[in-house]
């Protein structure tokens, strides 16, 4: 939920609320607050625009349909409290995400599920009655497409918005350093508009934009700090990636960073990742420098060909979405296994540990809000899982710092 550190520090302007848009869950019908466009992509027909209300939600999940229609109840709190009290400033930010995904995949919702959840939570600190002139916080919803294809079309449709809404203080997510998002960061610099990139780490966005701004390190350290914790631990270091990163500067930044560290043949690279072949060993650590979709298939085989004989492995910060995935994780053959991953959030993951906690223990400020959202806070939320499933600490987290490596 890096997004909540992200948007409080947006929580200054003031601003008029007054955009006519077009409603309709993928059609276009006279609204207010909504416009969206029915895309024919290569994976069907998407549904690409932003919503700020609950009659337009994007994606075909029960669970981010919810947590959509949950900020949208809280943006109606946030009119609300405006309308009563002027002198509180109505400011809004755009999440820009992919909402949508092919039939039957599993795609992003999980993680973005606790990206809106981390928004939702800044949105119920500040929407709460004042005496003072504190800002009211609504949020913009916006769907870029599966694997933030559709951003430019996403960019063209909120636009306008951006050109008459000066409520509007930025956008915010992204979700993914590939061709379509950093030329959006480009088009959007080029409109005066802030970005803020919670989740990318590719190298060289910010040559992008003077606008924009990343909250998290980037593939360099990422790379450095994967080298580190093997060399701390005395252990060899293997590095597995796909062969082809067109188009994707996530990965084609992550490779770069990493030639520089290991030597070529410790660099593996893959056309089918259901058929790498690892080095086994309790002596070596295995790192998957790819994209989420692929880690189950590269673990699967890990386990497969090396059996007993296990090396240390360790995910890049994308196999985050797959510890999202509660699906994904309660695969059988996963059982008793352990995993490593970076950790972009590393407070956030490390201190949920207090949300399981038997009550003796003071709850961090992320905990509690966690609590209180699903013990009735907005209603939309009460059909959310219990907050325990937001608070999944493995065995070991690489946080990705400037100091040292963390293993908790």
């Amino acid at each position: 939920m890096v997004t909540t550190v992200v948007v409080g520090g947006l929580l200054t302007a003031a601003g008029l609320w007054y955009v006519p848009r077009w409603l309709g869950t993928g059609l276009p019908e006279l609204g207010i607050g909504v416009s969206v466009r029915l895309v024919d992509t290569p994976i069907g027909v998407e549904c690409v625009g932003y919503s700020d209300r609950s009659g337009q939600t994007f994606g075909d999940s029960d669970w981010m349909r919810t947590a959509q229609r949950a900020v949208f109840e809280m943006n109606e709190t946030a009119a609300r409290l405006h309308a009563e009290s002027p002198a509180r400033p109505l400011v809004s930010v755009i999440y820009l995400s992919e909402l949508t995904k092919p039939e039957g995949q599993v795609g992003a919702d999980d993680s973005t599920v606790e990206q809106l959840t981390g928004l939702l939570l800044l949105q119920a600190w500040a929407n709460q009655p004042s005496d003072h002139p504190t800002p009211v916080l609504r949020v913009v919803i916006a769907n870029a497409g599966f694997l933030m294809s559709q951003a430019g079309t996403a960019v063209d449709l909120i636009t306008p918005l951006l050109e008459q809404d000066r409520s509007v203080l930025g956008v915010v997510g992204m979700s993914r350093t590939v061709d379509s998002v950093e030329q959006a960061i480009t088009r959007l610099g080029d409109l005066g508009v802030p970005v803020v990139g919670t989740t990318l780490t590719g190298t060289g966005l910010t040559n992008r934009s003077p606008l924009y701004f990343q909250v998290i390190p980037d593939n360099h350290q990422e790379a450095a700090l994967v080298q580190r914790y093997a060399a701390e631990a005395g252990k060899a270091l293997t590095v597995y990636q796909p062969e082809s990163v067109d188009g994707d500067g996530y990965l084609a930044s992550l490779h770069d960073e990493l030639a520089q560290l290991v030597r070529a043949e410790d660099l593996r690279l893959w056309r089918d990742v259901a058929l790498v072949d690892p080095v086994c060993g309790a002596d070596r650590i295995a790192f998957f420098a790819g994209r989420q979709p692929d880690f189950d298939r590269f673990l699967d085989q890990v386990l497969d060909v090396c059996g007993k004989d296990l090396p240390t492995v360790i995910g890049d910060d994308t196999v985050a979405r797959f510890v999202a995935q509660q699906a994904k994780r309660a695969n059988p053959k996963y059982s008793g296994k352990s995993i490593t991953y970076v950790s972009l959030g590393p407070l956030t993951v490390l201190r949920n540990r207090d949300c399981l906690s038997d009550g003796t223990t003071r709850a961090t400020p992320l905990c509690a809000g966690l609590r209180d959202l699903t013990g009735g806070r907005p209603l939309a939320l009460l059909r959310l899982p219990d907050v325990r499933d937001f608070a999944r600490p493995p065995e070991c987290v690489l946080i990705v710092n400037a100091d040292a490596t963390q293993c908790r």
